[in-house]
């Protein structure tokens, strides 16, 4: 039917480059850019086009060579640059390392092996070079066991090595949102109850601060979390029917304030337009509307 053909070209997720172009990715596997300086767009070809939904997509951060990554169940493929939709791209299948009793960061040895199941990816970010990309993963048969998986971008972006991963555990919480600050990766995990906020560097060997020290002082349950390009990071909590902000600062997670809200947070943006500016806290309410602060 024509409702079930238009269905096949439904967006799924859509990611902007620091150059202007907006890629979107479809139900059926395809994508699609759009450049905003010169009006054109550009569709996937053969190389380029996922078997099954494109579920996250992300840009490396460069003006000149913007690459992209995409990602579908179990496929990562990322370009070697952005001149058009055909590309030398990776295609690999990931597999899910078997869960621990407890949250664990290790490092992973070459390339990971084909999943039978099947993995979920609801997120990618590149890190602030572009030599990482951290993946939020799930196996298809459990989206509930979300973990992190920090892959390094190797020989021109024709493989991708699995270099560490964090599962979350019932004290910590799943991870649910991830972000980079250089090469420094912030996970945000939540609880029923609580939630938390932990630390990875591309390479293991230096101290990864995390936070609460004590799973009880978080003030709620984590709604949302945001960092700036300056290192301030947010994290949002549900406190009956308003909320509280906390504020911390990176490297170390430093505590440096909060803000009581009028209602429970559902979203956040941390703005800082020039290096000498104060940032300005920008949170959307479950109920509506959205307030202002300037930090």
């Amino acid at each position: 039917s024509s409702s079930a053909k238009q269905k096949e070209f439904d967006p799924t997720t859509a990611c902007w480059s620091m150059a202007g172009q907006l890629a979107v990715g479809m139900q059926d596997g395809s994508f699609a850019v759009w450049d905003s300086v010169s009006s054109q767009v550009s569709t996937s070809g053969r190389s380029g086009k996922h078997s099954s939904p494109v579920t996250a997509g992300d840009w490396r951060t460069s003006l000149f060579a913007p690459a992209l990554a995409l990602a579908s169940t179990s496929t990562i493929k990322v370009s070697r640059g952005f001149e058009a939709a055909e590309w030398g791209s990776t295609a690999l299948k990931l597999k899910l390392p078997k869960r621990s009793a407890g949250g664990s960061m290790k490092s992973l040895p070459g390339r990971a092996k084909a999943d039978v199941e099947g993995l979920h990816f609801s997120a990618l970010k590149f890190s602030g070079g572009g030599r990482h990309l951290a993946v939020l993963a799930a196996p298809t048969s459990a989206p509930r066991l979300t973990q992190v998986i920090l892959y390094e971008i190797q020989a021109e972006s024709e493989a991708l090595v699995a270099s560490r991963e964090y599962v979350g555990d019932g004290v910590g919480g799943a991870p649910f949102e991830v972000c980079w600050s250089g090469e420094l990766l912030v996970i945000f995990s939540r609880t029923d109850s609580g939630g938390s906020i932990r630390t990875i560097r591309s390479m293991p060997g230096a101290v990864e601060p995390s936070w609460p020290p004590d799973p009880r002082d978080a003030p709620g349950r984590m709604t949302c979390g945001g960092l700036s390009p300056r290192g301030l990071v947010a994290a949002a909590f549900a406190c009956g029917e308003r909320g509280e902000v906390l504020l911390f600062g990176l490297p170390a997670l430093e505590p440096l304030g909060k803000i009581s809200t009028p209602g429970v947070p559902s979203d956040l943006q941390l703005h800082a337009p020039t290096e000498a500016s104060r940032h300005t806290l920008s949170v959307a309410f479950d109920g509506g509307g959205v307030q202002v602060w300037e930090v």
